[in-house]
């Protein structure tokens, strides 16, 4: 995360064609969950552009804007109104803009793709692996894989990958791909990804056993040696790697900003306008902890006080922790959610743990 840009993250729907069995925001199941009255009005963008616009602190010359969903290329024309108001303002406050959505690709056909490329506008796109990772969790409600359905759409996959237009490959990572995790990693490699992050599922459903950790330690060497070989950073196996060799972290950071931004260079608007401390932040077992609306325009200043020092860490057990300044799984929400307060979940210390022995073994 470049320490000049702020990161703004618009809700536009929480409606999705795909009923992914790990998605924190709820879209699993066979009923149609999210309906309608879920997105978020031209009014409400307009109102939360106007708000951010105006607050952002002068010490960063950069915004991106990501807008989230739900699948935000179900409707292209509303997108593409949301991505012009957003380039309106960049205009007026003449600050720099860059404009990314979230996609899981189902959409992503040679029309609309033409549309993103003529708005300037670049996508992440989850897609886990080959077809047999990928297949596993992300299903329609009908429990039929999407993997066949998404790559109907290569054509368009792979011109985004070499034109940069594709920033990322979103990858969750979850226990029972393990196994495969080495071959998945590979294919998305071979089809010309040269960016792919790792989300580690590390909900309270999500079994990373001792057999899981050892999985995943065996294939971090493959991994890095098969992707250094192709020109390919895998978050967060290079990052940390480099940072052991090189250091650029001193003493006095801890490699928060680093790892994550809220309540300093990121926020999220919820479709009704609620602030959030990030997307993550919009399941409805944590969206208590809002931070405010842009349209009253309060703030919850003791809960913002109460985030930032779980942010920092105060009185946690990650103040002693040897892997505190380059720590790769860190998450307030997890900590929030799972364990009420700032103790981390030990998903999160084990799957860190076992990262940092790995390329340590490796170097």
């Amino acid at each position: 995360m470049e320490s000049n840009n702020f990161h703004i993250e618009l809700y536009l729907t929480r409606d999705c064609n795909l009923r992914c069995t790990y998605c924190f925001e709820g879209h699993h199941g066979k009923e149609k969950t999210r309906k309608k009255n879920f997105e978020m009005s031209l009014e409400t963008a307009n109102k939360a552009l106007e708000f951010l616009f105006k607050r952002i602190d002068k010490k960063f010359d950069k915004i991106s804007i990501n807008f989230f969903g739900g699948e935000v290329m179900q409707d292209m024309d509303r997108l593409i109104q949301f991505t012009q108001l957003a380039d309106h303002f960049s205009k007026i406050h003449s600050i720099p803009l860059t404009k990314i959505i979230t996609t899981n690709g189902s959409f992503l056909t040679s029309k609309n793709y033409d549309l993103l490329e003529k708005n300037n506008i670049y996508y992440l796109i989850s897609l886990d692996g080959n077809q047999k990772t990928h297949d596993k969790f992300r299903v329609f409600s009908n429990g039929q894989g999407s993997f066949n359905h998404i790559w109907r759409n290569k054509n368009q996959i792979l011109k985004g990958i070499e034109s940069g237009r594709c920033r990322k490959c979103l990858f969750t990572v979850m226990p029972e791909i393990l196994q495969d995790l080495i071959e998945a990693t590979k294919f998305l490699i071979d089809q010309g990804f040269k960016n792919i992050l790792y989300n580690f599922a590390m909900d309270k459903f999500s079994i990373w056993d001792e057999k899981s950790l050892l999985y995943l330690s065996d294939s971090i060497s493959v991994i890095l040696e098969y992707s250094d070989k192709h020109n390919a950073t895998i978050y967060p196996f290079h990052y940390l790697r480099d940072e052991l060799i090189n250091p650029t972290l001193n003493e006095e950071d801890n490699g928060e900003d680093l790892r994550c931004g809220i309540l300093t260079k990121v926020v999220a608007i919820d479709f009704d306008g609620t602030i959030l401390p990030c997307t993550r932040f919009a399941d409805g077992k944590v969206r208590k902890f809002a931070i405010g609306n842009v349209f009253s325009e309060e703030f919850n200043k003791p809960l913002i006080a109460y985030l930032t020092n779980i942010k920092k860490n105060i009185k946690s057990k990650c103040n002693s922790c040897v892997y505190k300044k380059t720590c790769v799984t860190y998450c307030p929400m997890l900590a929030i959610d799972q364990t009420n307060a700032y103790e981390p979940p030990k998903v999160m210390c084990d799957i860190n743990f076992t990262i940092h022995r790995a390329i340590e073994k490796a170097l």
